[in-house]
């Protein structure tokens, strides 16, 4: 029979018994203890996000890899550390299959982002894979043109083009 825990029996030593009987109490019930691989197997997987940039204005990305089913969440982190509390910003997304998603990624200040997919398995680990670099757009000057106007105008143009087609045609 074991003897009582001692006054001088240290923490270690306390946990160390406490960790083999939880063990003993598994192995009886004909359970086994989940393994660290086995805790990370489901997770999501980043392999690569391309394009790799994208505007300060916002852009559409494609993440590929693994696990994306489920999917809850997309963040954008300025830092894949664990201790950055900065805000995320957060990207909608739309799960294409269990290895795509399509990200539109809202404007961000130029520089490096990591990409966080999140499902109820976890969020994927971090590597160069994972990161997406916004770059500075163009400065517009007073002479360039203003956004949408170029679609706009060919869109008149097809319309005045379609009148007088109809027309000649009578």
């Amino acid at each position: 029979m074991p003897s009582p825990a001692s006054a001088t029996e240290t923490p270690t030593r306390v946990g160390a018994r406490l960790l083999a009987g939880l063990c003993l109490a598994f192995a009886a019930a004909g359970l086994t203890a989940p393994s660290a691989a086995a805790a990370t197997a489901h997770r999501p997987v980043v392999s690569t996000v391309w394009p790799a940039t994208a505007s300060t204005a916002g852009a559409t990305v494609t993440v590929t890899g693994r696990g994306f089913t489920g999917t809850s969440s997309v963040s954008l982190l300025s830092s894949p550390s664990a201790s950055v509390t900065a805000r995320p910003a957060y990207a909608a997304y739309t799960v294409i299959s269990d290895s795509t998603l399509r990200l539109s990624v809202p404007a961000h200040e130029a520089g490096a982002v990591w990409v966080k997919v999140t499902t109820e398995d976890g969020s994927n680990l971090y590597s160069a894979a994972d990161q997406l670099q916004y770059t500075q757009t163009g400065a517009s000057s007073p002479s360039s043109a203003a956004p949408g106007k170029d679609a706009l105008g060919a869109l008149l143009l097809a319309m005045v083009i379609g009148m007088v087609a109809g027309r000649s045609k009578s």
